[in-house]
């Protein structure tokens, strides 16, 4: 779940029905699907207002330490041992977001570079959406 972090109200240019949202609103307002690479657009400057309007909302906050290594474990996910709390759930989420990222770009027959970070494959596709305009 994402929460809007603008102050200021906006819209999202890809939803037809130009759903207002202000501040603390949940994004998105009707739990329709949103793509990852839209989520990361949003979260990110890579927006039209060049700044980010969201944030993830991680229902990892609600768990323990503990069990988010557990998780991390059981997905063969790297991090670090002495890592607090908020560091566990970062690692957790970029990878998952990572994950959907690579469907997306298979979804779009584009192709997928190891090196690149998910900042770097969302402007990939966001480039590529361009293109086919």
């Amino acid at each position: 779940m994402y929460k809007v972090i603008d102050k200021n109200s906006f819209y999202d240019m890809q939803d037809e029905t130009k759903h207002v949202y202000k501040l603390n609103d949940e994004f998105p307002h009707d739990n329709r699907k949103i793509s990852e690479s839209r989520l990361i657009e949003l979260s990110t400057d890579l927006n039209r207002k060049k700044y980010p309007l969201i944030e993830l909302d991680s229902e990892l906050k609600k768990m323990s330490k503990k069990d988010i290594q557990s998780m991390l474990e059981k997905d063969n996910i790297e991090y670090d041992k002495n890592s607090n709390k908020d560091s566990l759930i970062v690692v957790y989420e970029y990878d998952q977001s990572r994950n959907r990222l690579i469907q997306e770009l298979e979804e779009l027959s584009l192709p997928f570079d190891e090196s690149l970070s998910n900042y770097e494959i969302v402007e990939s596709i966001l480039k590529s959406k361009e293109e086919v305009k």
